[in-house]
């Protein structure tokens, strides 16, 4: 289906039961979109050793440190570009054979993540906040005393007084977009931020994955038996065993990319190269890895405190 050279793009709800909340989210199949009416859709995101600099700058400097999340971010962002047209998830929401036009961005549409990073990017601008050089994802204002570091709909601030942040962002919920009033939660002081648990001290901060692996060793059923290496000594991971079955490939995956998002985005960084080992072998796994993987697992949760 087409209107012109534009293709309708489906919708569904997504539903979703968190611990105290169930949500239902209308999303856009955006895998149907042809890649040549979106033109450029990349968007930044703070890289890891922003995050990890600005709360470790913080706390030497004594600056205080604020998280604040957007509650349906790509809905407030304007679509930029061709006009977009969806379907209804069902007739009850438009008129039989009617398709819908989009101004405001939805979750799953490929270009959501560019229209919510330019709106937000422009708000920041209007206040003041100008992107640094090393990363577009850190805004600074001239004197320094608001640093802004964002995650797609996660804000962390660190401020010079704590009333500042609280002042900014009780004034984005003031702030509106297409007639939709912004709706930007305070969470105070960050305990986690991305799988990272932040604790403070009265000397520092220190970052660690302490639940993200509990539960990565809890789950795949990892022994608990000490071990002080993440990797034997003189182990090579063949590609090949002469095993006659292989370890599931989506488990070995899931154990592999936790691995790898804690060593190159995390905390982690002793685990950096077998998580590179272990990457090599993606498509097609053998024993061997899987015993390597869980081993690597076993090493962080006998560490998970250090």
């Amino acid at each position: 289906d087409q209107i012109g050279t534009s293709r309708v793009i489906s919708t569904k709800f997504v539903y979703k039961q968190k611990p105290h909340l169930a949500k239902s989210r209308l999303v856009a199949r955006g895998f149907l979109q042809d890649l040549s009416e979106c033109g450029d859709v990349w968007s930044p995101v703070a890289r890891p050793e922003t995050v990890r600099t600005l709360l470790a700058w913080s706390a030497a400097q004594g600056r205080s440190v604020v998280q604040a999340d957007v509650e349906g971010a790509y809905t407030k962002s304007p679509i930029e570009g061709p006009p977009v047209y969806v379907s209804p998830p069902s007739a009850d929401y438009a008129k039989e054979g009617h398709v819908l036009q989009l101004h405001a961005s939805l979750y799953g549409l490929r270009s959501s993540g560019k229209n919510w990073y330019n709106t937000l990017r422009a708000y920041l601008k209007s206040q003041g906040l100008r992107p640094t050089r090393a990363d577009p994802c850190l805004f600074v204002n001239t004197d320094r005393s608001m640093v802004v570091a964002i995650y797609v709909d996660d804000l962390l601030f660190s401020v010079a007084n704590r009333r500042l942040a609280d002042d900014f962002i009780a004034n984005m919920n003031t702030h509106k977009t297409l007639s939709a009033t912004w709706k930007v939660k305070n969470m105070g002081r960050p305990s986690h931020f991305l799988g990272i648990e932040i604790n403070w001290h009265r000397f520092g901060v220190k970052l660690t994955h302490t639940k993200m692996i509990e539960r990565l060793r809890e789950r795949f059923s990892v022994s608990t038996a000490p071990v002080h290496s993440p990797m034997l000594a003189h182990t090579t991971l063949e590609p090949h065993d002469q095993a006659d079955t292989k370890p599931d490939p989506s488990e070995y995956r899931s154990i592999t990319g936790t691995i790898n998002y804690m060593a190159s985005a995390g905390c982690r960084p002793d685990v950096a190269f077998i998580a590179k080992e272990l990457c090599r072998n993606l498509s097609n796994p053998s024993h061997m890895h899987m015993r390597a993987a869980k081993r690597c697992v076993q090493y962080l949760y006998c560490t998970r405190y250090d």
